[in-house]
């Protein structure tokens, strides 16, 4: 959805950079030897701007006797809008793919930032006892998190390693030294942890998962740093949390180093691709289901409606339609969900009812056709 409406801001960006374009085209040239025509020039321009406005408000520019001039500037802008907006389309789908992988990087990231930390302790002990301060300093104890059994799997991990070097994770050092420093190491439960004499494979586990729910995923200062590296991840961290902690508790004193890591979905490839088609059918057939939903809006100016809601809407048609195996009421309860997350208070109820009302008209006309799974809801 993020990437519809970033389409959707971009368009109404390159509809107004057209009238810039056309007041560029007709502002005066102070270098020139003539005198300008001030009042023609802002004539012009104001006709060349009418014309251009017509076109998107009427879909067609039609020209009676203007010059060549303000002819050419139209054309010109018009022609630039919708070059723009190709090259935005294909912008913006590959960055939507591009930012559900990163869902995947970050789930690396994370496995790979434990052993990381359980690595800088282990090097912090060996600079204090070369420094010979480590009785004064610190206890035996506070180095116990570098033989944790759970750091221990995730750094032998086989997978883990493969997929981060194929994707290029790396996690900068003096990022590794200020999560263990400012967020771990004062930790009341790590402080416990540290007092054990001993501890058996179920201890370190419970500690790495205290770690990765009440500090990686809660600590201020590291949710700056996850939402400075994705604009997305207020949306993304419940699902890159759980994948994370289920890793983990998949970890048992069996575990070897060629456990298998988690995927984002059970057919995520499928998912891939049931994204891009969506975004597809979505930009393709834009301008035909907005006119459903402007049809079925009674006493709503469609601009008045809020813009997520639209999206939201069009989304909605778009999957009702194409996706037969989607019974309708799951495609209607999933936008509805939608909605709660991104819009207003009352758009709940308004996307549940227009899409009740413009389900039954598409079914009983038969554009909407359903076949397996997605009859469930259609009987």
């Amino acid at each position: 959805m993020q990437a519809l409406y970033a389409l959707k801001q971009s368009e109404i960006s390159n509809y107004h950079s057209g009238f810039e374009q056309i007041a560029e085209d007709f502002a005066p040239h102070l270098n020139s030897m003539e005198k300008p025509d001030y009042p023609k020039l802002e004539l012009d321009k104001k006709i060349a701007s009418d014309l251009y406005e017509k076109s998107f408000t009427k879909g067609e520019v039609v020209f009676s006797g203007e010059s060549d001039k303000i002819k050419k500037s139209v054309e010109s802008a018009i022609q630039n809008y919708y070059h723009q907006i190709q090259k935005d389309k294909k912008h913006f789908s590959r960055l939507m793919m591009e930012d559900i992988e990163k869902i995947y990087d970050t789930y690396l990231y994370i496995l790979k930032l434990l052993p990381e930390i359980s690595d800088y302790v282990r090097d912090e002990e060996e600079e204090r006892k070369s420094k010979q301060l480590t009785v004064k300093i610190s206890s035996p104890g506070d180095y116990k998190f570098k033989d944790n059994r759970i750091t221990r799997l995730l750094r032998s991990n086989k997978n883990l390693e493969l997929h981060s070097i194929k994707r290029n994770v790396r996690i900068p050092r003096d990022f590794v030294r200020s999560v263990y420093k400012d967020a771990i190491k004062n930790d009341e439960e790590y402080g416990k942890y540290k007092q054990l004499q001993v501890t058996d494979f179920e201890t370190d586990k419970n500690i790495v998962l205290h770690i990765v729910k009440n500090i990686i995923f809660k600590d201020k200062n590291l949710q700056f740093h996850f939402e400075e590296s994705d604009l997305n991840w207020v949306e993304n961290k419940s699902i890159i949390r759980s994948m994370v902690v289920k890793t983990i508790k998949n970890f048992d004193e069996n575990s070897n180093e060629e456990i298998p890591l988690l995927e984002i979905s059970a057919n995520w490839d499928e998912d891939k691709a049931f994204f891009q088609d969506l975004y597809d059918y979505s930009v393709k057939e834009e301008a035909e289901l907005e006119k459903i939903v402007s049809e079925k809006i009674k006493n709503w100016d469609i601009e008045r409606v809020a813009t997520v809601d639209t999206i939201i809407l069009k989304m909605a048609l778009a999957e009702m339609l194409h996706f037969a195996s989607i019974p309708v009421k799951v495609t209607i309860n999933e936008y509805i969900e939608l909605s709660k997350l991104y819009s207003t208070p009352k758009s709940k109820q308004f996307i549940n009812g227009i899409l009740d009302a413009i389900a039954a008209d598409l079914t009983s006309a038969g554009k909407i056709r359903k076949s397996g799974r997605g009859l469930i809801d259609n009987k």
